[in-house]
């Protein structure tokens, strides 16, 4: 299990998450903190996770303002 900090990354932080997730990383559970989001901005986010083959186990608002996902990377043979 790895966690990312991409709280710094602001408006960036989409793209930093992607490129995470495209290391193909099999099997691995990650953790992502970032700034809060709209809910649409994070509807995008997951969406773009299970585009990039990442099953959302969980996602939460656990202060006024940070998020976290936990994502595992699907094999890219599935």
């Amino acid at each position: 299990m790895r966690r990312y900090d991409l709280r710094g990354c602001e408006q960036d932080f989409k793209t930093r998450l992607l490129e995470v997730l495209s290391k193909g990383l099999d099997k691995e559970v990650l953790i992502f903190i970032f700034e809060s989001v709209p809910d649409n901005r994070l509807r995008e986010i997951i969406n773009a996770i299970r585009e990039k083959n990442g099953e959302v186990l969980n996602s939460l608002k656990f202060n006024e303002l940070d998020w976290t996902i936990v994502v595992r990377v699907n094999s890219l043979n599935e």
